[in-house]
């Protein structure tokens, strides 16, 4: 084998030596994945530690030094935070699933260049994939169910979004069965108040 071949070969195994310590490390010893996310986040350039779930479609990510709120493009789940609106159905169970899915995880993310870059809010929206199996978290929420296709902006996945929410709809599946969704005035699907 050539030294090229070797090097990048012992790195591979590196990186991968070190996700497997990151997470034993967690599940063995809760108290110390800290400073395991703080090393991991530095030397992975490109993968961000999910450092909160705010809701069902909105996490804050770190990369060590650097933190920030995400909103999940594509995906709008029931509401639990909003500031003119209650707490709709199947919202703590999106909020709960998200957390499930993401909590001590590291992500990738990546930005749509059909998309804007920030909501009026501020929070950067982006994909958003599970580095451990490289799930793609946003249409996997509204295949599951746990949200609807977010119509009212553009996004260059619209119709691969809107055909995981007609299925999940098919399927009965998550707020699908659980709530009554509606279409609000902007032609997205939601749920009424929890109750």
């Amino acid at each position: 084998m050539n030294r090229p071949k070797l090097v990048k070969s012992i790195a591979g195994v590196i990186a991968t030596l070190a996700v497997l310590i990151w997470a034993l490390a967690g599940w063995l010893w809760p108290d110390v994945t800290d400073e395991v996310k703080s090393w991991l986040t530095y030397n992975q350039p490109g993968q961000y530690f999910v450092a909160s779930v705010a809701d069902g479609d909105t996490i804050t990510v770190s990369n060590g030094g650097d933190s920030f709120v995400v909103r999940l493009i594509g995906v709008d789940t029931p509401e639990t935070h909003h500031p003119n609106k209650p707490v709709q159905c199947y919202g703590e169970e999106a909020g709960d699933y998200l957390d499930k899915l993401l909590a001590g995880e590291v992500v990738r993310l990546e930005a749509d260049p059909a998309s804007d870059e920030t909501d009026r809010y501020d929070r950067k929206l982006r994909y958003v994939y599970r580095s451990s199996d490289n799930l793609f978290i946003n249409k996997h929420l509204v295949e599951r169910g746990y949200g609807v296709s977010y119509k009212s902006f553009e996004h260059s996945k619209l119709p691969s979004f809107n055909r995981a929410e007609q299925t999940a709809m098919d399927d009965n599946l998550g707020l699908w069965s659980a709530c009554e969704p509606f279409l609000n005035q902007y032609g997205v699907y939601e749920t009424e108040p929890a109750g």
